[in-house]
């Protein structure tokens, strides 16, 4: 290690400027070691002017590594951590992406750790949320898509309050409709009998496919 660091110091006594310099002499060494695999260039983030990160932000595309003293005298827990976009979609029973070493070791060393026992699992789960948060996009896409169709067959405008709903507000019917998956559509009326004879006699005929979105 390059620094003054003292790898067995207590959390509070860590100096995190000895930590920040750590990061970096890391970070140069990851991009050699994993630059290649992960198609972008591993960079070490610094917090923004006035505020204090307890850890060490190493980042590359999606991918965040944060390095932080253990609770353990002497150790650094080293875990993959999901933006703020991609942690809603994180995938169910996901574990939790987190190793601790030695603080005594070597950048290098601490490199070829990150490498071979955090970043296969942790690279295979972003990959998996960033799959799943593409499928809620596109599903949002066509909830939206559908509500505006039925919106403007009825001449109304969604719900300012509720996500792909609107009321349905005309002679001789009043309700609501709602979107709630593009493959699922709650439609309630109050009619009177008359009108809703029609309404069943018309859901009995065939209906023509709807159309997808456009790009």
């Amino acid at each position: 290690m390059t620094t003054d660091y003292n790898p067995r110091q207590t959390i509070a006594e860590t100096r995190l400027a000895d930590l920040a310099a750590f990061a970096d002499e890391i970070t140069g060494l990851l991009q050699l070691a994993d630059g290649g695999s992960v198609g972008a260039t591993w960079a070490h983030i610094h917090p923004p002017a006035g505020q204090t990160w307890h850890g060490q932000h190493i980042c590359a595309g999606d991918l965040e590594i944060e390095i932080e003293p253990a609770k353990e005298r002497g150790r650094l827990t080293i875990h993959g951590c999901f933006s703020r976009e991609l942690h809603p979609h994180r995938p169910h029973h996901d574990q939790a992406h987190r190793i601790t070493v030695d603080a005594g070791r070597s950048a290098r060393q601490v490199v070829r750790e990150i490498t071979s026992r955090l970043l296969p699992t942790y690279r295979q789960s972003i990959a998996a949320t960033i799959e799943r948060k593409r499928r809620y996009e596109d599903e949002q896409a066509m909830c939206d898509h559908l509500i505006r169709l039925f919106c403007d067959l009825l001449g109304q405008q969604p719900y300012s309050h509720r996500q792909h709903a609107a009321g349905m507000y005309g002679k001789p019917y009043r309700g609501e409709i709602e979107v709630r998956h593009s493959t699922s559509i709650h439609i309630e009326l109050d009619l009177d009998p008359t009108h809703a004879l029609r309404v069943l006699a018309a859901l009995a005929e065939p209906v023509g496919a709807v159309s997808a979105p456009a790009d």
